[in-house]
Parts: structure tokens; C-alpha cells; sequence
């Protein structure tokens, strides 16, 4: 599993998951409009200076260690902090999807969930 170092904050440091060619967040990123991008990029600025965003329509704690970031547009990108122990104290964005119905967002959840088992037991390329 390939990690890529996105933001270095005062709190946090900030990865992507991805693979040789490709970077999940970053894809995802390129495909949204400035605006979008832009207010990522600012919750993610402040995700990794402060570390937490106390406001749930920005940032959401899904359970299970899973969060949310969340635009006033539809859009979402999910995190979770590190469980592993080659990469501690860092916060782990898997990809990014459009809002999701209650029951597509379980099986996304469910996804990520396996993500991050995944993640906490491989020796991740930096």
C-alpha cells in the first residue's frame, strides 16, 4: 500500500492512500470544481494545523474511527487516523465519493472499514 504525503501541519500530518499511478484523493480532487477544491483543501489546511474541525456540517464522525469531510455541495471524502505502527499520529484520507444514501454509506463504511485493517497491518511505501 503506497501512502503520500498531501499536508504537513503543526498537529497532524496529512496522507493519501493510492497506488503506483494513482492517488484516490488526488483523482477524485481533480474531477471536482474549483470551489470544491478549494474548500478541501482549506478543511484539510486546518484538519492538519488544528486537528479537529468542531463543525459537523465540515467534519463528521462517522464511528468505527471513521470521519467525513463534507462540502455545502454534496461532496465527501473520508479519513481516519493511523493505526499503524510505521506511520503514528497522521490522518489517512482513503478517497472521495458524491453524498451517499444510508444505505450506500454502510457499505462504504464497511469498505473503508476494510481499508483500514488492511492499512494497519502492511509496511506502507512512503
Amino acid at each position: 500500500m503506497i501512502v503520500y504525503l498531501l499536508r504537513s501541519g503543526r498537529k497532524f500530518n496529512i496522507y493519501s492512500l493510492g497506488t503506483d499511478n494513482s492517488v484516490n484523493y488526488l483523482d477524485y480532487l481533480r474531477n471536482l470544481d474549483g470551489r470544491d477544491q478549494n474548500r478541501f483543501e482549506t478543511l484539510i489546511g486546518r484538519l492538519a494545523d488544528i486537528g479537529k474541525i468542531y463543525d459537523e456540517r465540515k467534519f463528521r464522525n462517522l464511528k468505527d474511527g471513521i470521519y467525513e469531510l463534507k462540502t455545502n455541495t454534496g461532496k465527501r471524502i473520508y479519513c481516519f487516523w493511523s493505526n499503524n505502527k510505521y506511520l503514528t499520529g497522521a490522518i489517512i484520507i482513503s478517497h472521495g465519493t458524491d453524498k451517499l444514501s444510508k444505505s450506500r454509506l454502510r457499505r462504504e463504511k464497511n469498505k473503508i472499514l476494510e481499508i483500514t485493517n488492511n492499512f494497519k497491518n502492511c509496511t506502507p511505501d512512503l
